[in-house]
């Protein structure tokens, strides 16, 4: 950014979007909300015996999809560009800026982690194929704990960096700072928001993205990546094994593979691109722009379209949901029909 430029605060009020928005936001939160628990009960009550190894990391996938929704919803990631300042817009911005951050930290974890299991799934799948006549492979497992046990240090760590004095201090300008540190570049924000709120990284002046969020891109990168080379190989095994095992067999894979292809190809989609954008935006474009808080708003689509392709591509999921409906219908139908008789 031009360091000679100084905006008003009045350039940054996006009030006006945000009510129209963040209804459509919340409700979207909602509703995911709702379907991933029944999704749940669904994996937790109607998986097969077949998907034993599978449900492992599917269980913990959907519970992770549901805590991301739970806190992306209550924080709605917001950006003050041209600057790479973050704040939150939903709910918690009625929350101290303590517990404002620590919710936005969660959120990545819970992000992350939901890459981990589209790995470790999609290694069962390749382990499951590659050793049909064999126990199943800890391979997986193994993998998967690892990861796990990586993200659960660096989330404590991070929790730790963010709560505890003076370590934020050295990685996030203090609230108490923050109306001095944006003075030369922005005047009168605070007649439009809450300044104590916003995360400013302290690397992130000077025409630069902050290290972190490099770190983060590149780490998500990696896990993709890995993703899609099991995915890849599990394809290939699956081709292979079409002449050695039963019709049955290979549906129940096909089903399997087809719902991770839907998986990873939606979070390339609704996660992926729009976060590209955002950092396109972010790099290139200095002048206020509303584009990298639609680019979040974009991605808080991703929990209803993975649970709902979750439920639709597993046949016992998508059985159980239509029950559900279907009762739900039905008891309406008895209600409204009794109503009018009385």
């Amino acid at each position: 950014m031009n360091e000679t430029k100084t905006f008003d605060g009045a350039e940054f009020d996006n009030s006006k979007i945000m009510s129209i928005l963040l209804p459509i936001f919340d409700a979207t939160s909602l509703t995911t909300f709702i379907l991933t628990i029944f999704l749940i009960l669904a994996i937790q009550t109607q998986t097969p015996k077949s998907m034993k190894g599978f449900k492992t990391f599917l269980l913990p996938y959907s519970c992770y999809t549901l805590a991301l929704e739970i806190l992306l919803g209550s924080y709605c990631p917001a950006v003050l560009h041209p600057f790479v300042y973050l704040y939150p817009a939903g709910l918690a911005k009625s929350f101290p800026p303590k517990i404002s951050a620590a919710i936005l930290a969660l959120a990545f974890y819970s992000a992350i982690s939901t890459i981990d299991c589209c790995i470790a799934m999609t290694l069962e799948r390749y382990f499951a194929m590659k050793n049909m006549n064999e126990k199943p492979s800890k391979m997986p497992s193994i993998v998967f704990g690892i990861l796990t046990t990586i993200n659960l240090i660096s989330i404590i760590l991070l929790l730790i960096v963010t709560q505890i004095r003076p370590l934020s201090d050295s990685f996030i300008i203090p609230y108490e700072s923050i109306g001095f540190h944006i003075s030369p570049w922005i005047s009168n924000l605070e007649k439009y928001m809450n300044i104590n709120l916003l995360i400013i990284f302290s690397d992130a002046d000077k025409n630069k993205l902050p290290a972190i969020l490099y770190i983060l891109v590149f780490l998500a990168s990696l896990r993709v990546s890995a993703a899609f080379i099991f995915l890849f190989l599990n394809v290939k095994t699956s081709k292979n094994l079409k002449q050695k095992i039963s019709t049955k067999l290979q549906k129940h894979n096909e089903m399997l593979l087809r719902m991770t292809y839907i998986q990873l190809g939606g979070f390339v989609i609704l996660i992926g691109i729009p976060l590209l954008g955002i950092l396109y935006v972010c790099i290139f474009i200095k002048e206020p722009n509303f584009i990298p808080t639609l680019g979040f708003i974009v991605m808080n689509f991703f929990g209803l379209y993975d649970t709902l392709a979750t439920a639709i591509c597993i046949k016992p999921y998508r059985i159980f949901f239509i029950k559900i409906f279907k009762n739900r219908f039905k008891h309406k139908m008895g209600t409204g029909i009794h109503t009018q008789i009385l």
